[in-house]
Order: C-alpha cells, then sequence, then structure tokens
C-alpha cells in the first residue's frame, strides 16, 4: 500500500488511509502482504491441503491449510476468535496450555477474508500471517476460495 500511495497527492492520501482505518474491521499491521497479480506473485496450485504460490520476487512458497485449521481451532479454544488486529497468533499455537485440547476438527476454519474491501483479501491462519490482496472480490473467489473449498471467516 505505500509504495502506491507514495504516487498519489496528500490529499488523496487522507481519503485513503480514512476509508483503509476506519471502513475495515481489521487494520492488522504485521503480515507477510503478497499482491496476487503484481510482479511474479501468482497462485499456482490450490488443494484441500495446501496452497502453493511464488511471492513478488519469484520465490515459491505454500500454506500447509491443516496447520492453518489448527491454528484457528487454538484461537476459537483460547476464546481469541475471532482474533484481534495486533495479536500474535503464532504464540498463541505454541502455547500447549491453550491449545492442548483443541483440534482442527473443531474448527476447520483457515483464515479471514475481506472480499468487499478495496483491495479484496484473504489473511491465513498461519504462522507468517500471509495476506493474499487481489485486484477484486470475483478474483478472491475464483483463485482461491472457490478452488480450496475450506471454511473461512467473513472479516467486512
Amino acid at each position: 500500500m505505500s509504495i502506491f500511495l507514495e504516487r498519489v497527492t496528500n490529499e488523496r492520501i487522507k481519503v485513503i488511509e480514512r476509508y483503509v482505518v476506519v471502513d475495515r474491521f481489521y487494520d492488522f499491521k504485521r503480515v507477510d502482504r503478497i499482491r496476487m497479480g503484481n510482479r511474479l506473485a501468482r497462485i499456482t496450485s490450490v488443494t484441500a491441503q495446501r496452497v502453493e504460490y511464488t511471492d513478488e520476487a519469484g520465490r515459491a512458497w505454500f500454506i500447509d491449510l491443516d496447520e492453518c485449521a489448527r491454528i484457528g481451532s487454538c484461537l476459537e479454544h483460547a476464546g481469541l476468535f475471532p482474533p484481534s488486529d495486533d495479536l500474535d497468533w503464532a504464540a498463541v499455537a505454541t502455547d500447549e496450555s491453550r491449545c492442548a485440547e483443541s483440534s482442527a476438527a473443531t474448527s476447520g476454519c483457515v483464515g479471514l477474508r475481506g472480499a468487499l474491501d478495496e483491495p479484496a483479501w484473504f489473511q491465513f491462519l498461519d504462522q507468517r500471517r500471509t495476506q493474499f490482496e487481489f485486484t477484486d472480490g470475483r478474483a478472491l473467489y475464483a483463485e482461491l476460495l472457490n478452488p480450496m473449498g475450506r471454511m473461512t471467516f467473513d472479516a467486512c
């Protein structure tokens, strides 16, 4: 977002900042943001178990959806779901006392979606807090949500 903001006038920046901070339910600050379609960023494979993609630099990555579901279950078990903007859910997921009785089968939720936001986004419940951004909600559903077929949380 900061690259885009540098190219617009100060008056436009105020409008965009107000929209992002006020109109969004979430204002995540610590995310691994991947802007799909920007440079080399692409989803290369989606299955029920994992999402494979390349980042803007062309490096290959994958996200384990079962691990995301386990973290979602830990958050739910700890009473922290949906998570706040600044919650370190990686720390919660590694805390055995908070996750001992949770299992991915109870939740199954693998991430948070903002299909109506601009840009549309999906944040996986992985330890890196990987957040994909898409041109619009249609692209989010066509490229990720429909092929993935997993439970997600509407964060709008």
